[in-house]
């Protein structure tokens, strides 16, 4: 009987410490769970937090410069996004078509695409935008064909439009989407590592009712470990159970009994198996210590009198200043003041007291989120909630990365604004300019039709721009074959699709006045090298060009009347200076012979005195008419240069020949006035017009001999690569150099006073600077007043592979 009371006692008492022992296993694994749980819960929700934060945060900077290209979008989104490979892309929305995406080059196919052919994804879009409130869809099938998640915030811009009521002046823009993975989300937030220990399961509480979103539905149902993860519409449920599922027997059970019917006999055994349940207890405290250990955040248990209990290496890193305070036992007001006391919290700098106050006012509410900047820069989101026991858990996150994205958000943002503002005023400063200038600026599509005219164009032509836009510009200009020099050069120019410059042309048929535009334009191609049509710019030119024709039709007046009065003066000049000879030797006419041989010595003595007299006359009179022909050849000359009709007989010529042969006929002129020629010519041959060259020279020299009263004239020639340089220099009167530029001008001279005593009209120079261009070469003065004049110019040396030619 006392057997059986015995070994019922110790029945009960095992049975008593069996369920203890089970309940306490089932507390200890509830509770493990719910730290995993309350660790895991979290992680999602500053996944998910952050990227609402991110979406907040461009739908901001998009409210403030709406109108981003694509490369602007792109800037803005690159760094809120780096380090997140869950998001697959960031894409603006507008009248539910995608306009900008990013990254592009992986998402260039979606700009454009609308939602209007995915109704799951249009009714989300219309609901953030009617609900004006971000939205969180998903899982949902992606348009890229795999499952994921999208959150869209609705952007709503300042109406400035006056009549707007006040409450009004928000309007909608569009909307910011931020697409991410599910499966890359759920690794990234630590969910999938989950399930290597737990069964985890997600569903979206609403009031219609629970949706799985991730894991088994089932998970719900087997008395689960939940945590509820707000969002910013409902909120998510998650659930965790150990992957065994939760113990519902002792382990070692069949040993409890064994060793109850066998107290007495196995006293050893059962003193071991409750020393291995000890160890057993022991070993989940340290896993659960290491894994406190091993997280990345700081993490960190108070007791109910606000005592350290537990804490990570995490923590006590973050908080290096208050390292001598952060031991077990330690109440957190005195951690708070030991990281006062070193400077550990630079917002607390001048007014201590307050900030502990505040900071433990938060420290005790049930739940709290505070963000804390550290002395080294760091930013940390602390986390507190407070345990059943009356305790208090908390974690510590590294934001730092976040911080540091939102200041460069926030610094982008400056820049895009001041950006705009260098926009704005650049093309306020363009308009102002456009608006007093004589020209107007034009554009063309890729159908030549025209698209755009400046604000000033009516202003200066007075013609309305309605008659202009939308047509080409040969509805209003003359054919190609009438105006070949102003619309068909425009026309050609344009279908080779080249550039063109101050072309001029006549607009028809748009104004009754006779105007004329000169126009510039370029081509525009796309960044894909696309033909998109011209732009350039155009003027009103119609007096300049009147002004030009009447000076063209003058001018050609002129050199007609040159070329008339030359030709009409060398036919009876020709006459008087062939009839003028007799008279240059009289006693060579018949007549005079005859009265000679019948006159006695006195009166042939008379007849000579007269015959020279008669003499004196034609000389004079022959010089006088040789000058005349000079003149008229001078004048001649120009009117064939000026019409184009001069020819050139360009041969190989020796240099050395023609040019001393020149100097001889000139050299008794300038023996006569006491002055010595010297020449220094390299044997080289020309490829010019023989005569040509002797008219240079002759005007050259001619003029240094014409203008120099003492002194000498030196003629050199010497090759420099394909051409020859000859050099006329002088110790004249010289040349002041405001007359260098118009001493080849024609009928001008470096002297025009009327004391001059040097006979000419100035065409000489005019005249040899055409003959030198006309070989391709060029003509140079170098001189001063008193030191004397040179002479340069140039011309082609002949080559073998030079032909003779009439040009």
């Amino acid at each position: 009987m006392v057997h059986t009371a015995v070994l019922g006692l110790l029945v009960t008492v095992g049975l008593y410490l069996e369920n203890r022992r089970l309940a306490s296993i089932q507390a200890e694994e509830r509770k493990t769970v719910e730290q995993v749980a309350e660790i895991a819960g979290h992680d999602i929700g500053e996944a998910l937090s952050q990227k609402f934060i991110i979406a907040g945060g461009l739908a901001g900077a998009i409210s403030i410069s709406p109108d981003l290209t694509q490369q602007e979008f792109a800037t803005l989104i690159a760094p809120a996004i780096v380090g997140d490979s869950s998001i697959i892309n960031v894409a603006s929305i507008r009248d539910l078509v995608i306009t900008h995406v990013y990254p592009y080059a992986e998402n260039a196919d979606l700009v454009g695409r609308s939602l209007e052919d995915v109704p799951e994804q249009r009714r989300f879009a219309e609901q953030a935008r009617d609900q004006a409130r971000a939205i969180l869809q998903g899982p949902t099938q992606l348009l890229q064909g795999i499952e994921g998640f999208i959150i869209r915030v609705p952007v709503f811009i300042h109406d400035t439009t006056p009549d707007t009521p006040a409450d009004m002046s928000l309007g909608y823009w569009g909307l910011i989407s931020i697409v991410f993975s599910s499966e890359e989300f759920f690794r990234t937030a630590g969910v999938a590592r989950l399930g290597n220990t737990f069964d985890v399961a997600l569903r979206r509480e609403e009031p219609e009712g629970s949706l799985a979103i991730y894991g088994d539905q089932a998970v719900f149902d087997r008395a689960p470990i939940t945590r509820s993860i707000p969002l910013p519409r409902g909120s998510w449920e998650l659930a965790l159970i150990p992957s065994r599922g939760w113990t519902d027997t002792l382990p070692a059970l069949m040993i409890w009994r064994i060793l109850l019917l066998c107290v007495l006999a196995f006293a050893f055994l059962i003193v071991r198996v409750l020393l291995r349940l000890v160890d057993n207890s022991n070993d989940l405290a340290r896993q659960l210590r290491d894994a406190i250990e091993v997280l990345p955040d700081g993490f960190v248990i108070y007791d109910e009198d606000d005592r350290l209990v537990m804490f990570n290496r995490r923590y006590k890193e973050f908080y290096s200043k208050s390292k001598p305070a952060i031991v077990p036992g330690t109440t957190f007001e005195t951690i708070l003041r030991t990281g006062l006391a070193n400077g550990q919290y630079p917002e607390a700098r001048g007014r201590e007291e307050e900030w502990l106050e505040e900071r433990l006012a938060k420290h005790n509410r049930s739940y709290s989120e505070v963000e804390q900047q550290l002395e080294d820069g760091r930013w940390l989101r602390i986390i507190e909630q407070a345990t059943p026991e009356g305790g208090r858990a908390g974690v510590r996150l590294d934001i730092t990365r976040i911080k540091q994205n939102e200041l460069k958000l926030e610094e982008s943002n400056a820049a895009l604004k001041a950006a705009l503002a260098q926009r704005d005023a650049a093309e306020a400063r363009f308009a102002e300019v456009w608006d007093i200038s004589t020209e107007w600026f034009w554009e063309q599509d890729e159908d030549l039709r025209f698209t755009f005219l400046s604000q000033n164009f009516e202003r200066i032509t007075g013609i309305d721009p309605d008659d202009i836009i939308g047509k080409t510009r040969r509805h209003f200009s003359a054919d190609q074959e009438r105006d070949p020099d102003g619309y068909g050069k425009i026309a050609a120019a344009i279908l080779a699709r080249e550039p063109f410059k101050d072309l001029i042309y006549r607009p028809i048929g748009v104004t009754d006045e006779e105007m004329w535009f000169r126009s510039s334009g370029v081509p525009v191609y796309d960044e894909e090298g696309v033909f998109r049509g011209y732009r350039g710019t155009a003027a009103n030119v119609t007096p300049l060009y009147n002004a030009l024709r009447k000076a063209q039709a003058a001018d050609l007046a002129k050199t007609q009347f040159l070329n008339v009065v030359s030709h009409e003066l060398r036919t009876p000049l020709s006459v008087l200076l062939g009839y003028n000879k007799f008279l240059t030797r009289p006693e060579m006419l018949p007549a005079v012979k005859a009265l000679m041989q019948q006159s006695g010595p006195e009166e042939s003595e008379r007849f000579e005195s007269i015959l020279n007299e008669i003499r004196g006359f034609a000389q004079k009179m022959d010089l006088a008419g040789l000058q005349l022909m000079s003149l008229v050849s001078d004048m001649l000359d120009l009117a064939r240069i000026e019409s184009n009709t001069i020819k050139l007989k360009r041969e190989k010529v020796d240099a050395r020949a023609r040019i001393q042969s020149v100097v001889e006929q000139l050299t008794p002129l300038a023996n006569e006035k006491g002055l010595y020629m010297r020449m220094k010519v390299s044997d080289c041959a020309l490829f010019c017009d023989a005569t040509r060259l002797n008219q240079i020279l002759t005007n050259l020299i001619g003029n240094a001999v014409k203008f120099t009263e003492d002194g000498e004239i030196r003629v050199s020639c010497s090759c420099r690569g394909e051409m020859a340089v000859i050099e006329v220099a002088d110790t004249g009167v010289g040349i002041a150099e405001e007359l260098h530029g118009v001493v080849f001008d024609q009928f001008r001279q470096a002297d025009t006073s009327l004391r001059r005593n040097r006979d000419g009209v100035g065409l000489g120079l005019a005249i040899t600077k055409e003959l030198v261009q006309l070989h391709g070469g060029r003509i140079w003065l170098e001189s001063e007043p008193g030191q004397g004049s040179r002479f340069s110019f140039t011309l082609p040396i002949w080559q073998e592979n030079n032909a003779t030619d009439d040009t």
